[in-house]
């Protein structure tokens, strides 16, 4: 799934990193963020639709947030997957 994830031509991360950057905000999630993206997409048992789920309950918030800010980038780490809210 990290491979999907990652590799993929289209990749939910790519989409993802465009739709920041569209803002002017460069997104970053660190590996151990996309190992525990990947873990959690494979525990819900939906193959690479998980991937997409997961990445959204994760960055939903700071898509609407961060536009406003004066944050140009954002590193995801594995806690920010675990506890979007807490980092926000």
């Amino acid at each position: 799934l990290v491979r999907v994830r990652t590799e993929a031509e289209g990749s939910v991360l790519g989409q993802m990193k465009a739709d920041f950057d569209g803002y002017g905000i460069e997104l970053h999630l660190t590996d151990a963020a996309l190992a525990e993206v990947a873990r959690r997409a494979a525990s819900q048992h939906t193959g690479a639709r998980g991937l997409v789920t997961v990445l959204e309950q994760t960055l939903r918030d700071f898509k609407f947030e961060l536009p406003s800010t004066q944050i140009r980038r954002l590193v995801v780490c594995d806690e920010t997957v675990r506890q979007p809210q807490r980092q926000l």
